[in-house]
């Protein structure tokens, strides 16, 4: 027997229409080709996951440009008795953004407003690309504590569903401190973004938006620092790896470290 665990179609007729209102028609969509690209992330690098595929498809899709309308998209849905599935740039590779359940895809990508670089810190909106913000602190003279491989993954994304990368040899993952306050909406059905700081905030680290939806996030950053990059190859996986401890421990600590095999790199 087949369990269906997709929300009634008049409930999500009517959060559409309303989402229509809150967003703008451009912004919302029910269309296939829409909700069949929404409903795949980085799961197909997987060789377990990929075999599995499709695993669910969205009912219909939002894209809220600002982290206002991130809160106003998720009450909604919350109203109707929708699923949310919350979606950065969907770089994950484990699935965490397909829509099992269906329902709708919040895609946060166009909420991507840089709201402010400080000394120690960037604001941004949860669609704001990673590679986005280190350029705004470069410009200041800054840089990321951390940044994924995935440099075009988004802030929100990094922090709900990622762990660490360039960066953590020094900082560790992106829970031990990366993150300062986040601001975030929780499936009560208030459209308020709920502000948290600190240990407080770590709680919604990391979780894949299972506690609330990450709309804004300040992070922090350190004095830029001139970085070069070398290669080296290796007759095979085990010598590389064998060298890695090393390489991590020089002064001053690199910001990367990486061993990748043939099939990789090429």
């Amino acid at each position: 027997m087949t369990v269906s665990l997709s929300p009634p179609p008049a409930a999500v007729a009517a959060l559409e229409a309303e989402l229509v209102e809150l967003l703008g028609p451009r912004n919302v969509s029910s269309e296939l080709r829409a909700r069949e690209r929404a409903s795949v992330d980085g799961a197909r690098m997987s060789p377990i996951i990929s075999e599995l595929l499709p695993l669910g498809l969205a009912d219909l899709v939002a894209l809220p440009t600002t982290a206002e309308q991130i809160g106003l998209a998720v009450a909604a849905a919350v109203r109707h008795g929708v699923p949310v599935t919350p979606r950065g740039k969907g770089t994950g590779n484990y699935g965490q953004g397909i829509p099992m359940a269906g329902g709708l895809v919040l895609d946060t990508s166009r909420a991507r407003a840089v709201v402010e670089v400080g000394d120690g810190f960037v604001t941004a909106e949860a669609g704001t690309p990673m590679v986005t913000l280190e350029r705004a602190a470069h410009a200041t003279g800054q840089q990321l504590w951390m940044y994924p491989s995935t440099a075009q993954s988004s802030i929100g994304g990094f922090l709900a569903g990622g762990s660490g990368g360039t960066g953590s040899i020094v900082h560790g993952t992106n829970d031990a401190g990366f993150v300062a306050a986040l601001d975030v909406v929780d499936g009560t059905g208030s459209p308020d973004l709920v502000h948290v700081e600190g240990t407080e905030a770590q709680r919604f680290v990391h979780n894949y938006g299972t506690a609330a939806v990450i709309a804004r996030a300040t992070v922090r950053l350190e004095p830029l620092q001139d970085w070069r990059g070398v290669y080296a190859s290796f007759p095979d996986f085990r010598s590389a790896q064998a060298v890695l401890r090393e390489l991590a421990a020089l002064a001053p600590t690199p910001r990367l470290v990486s061993a990748d095999t043939p099939e990789i790199t090429a």
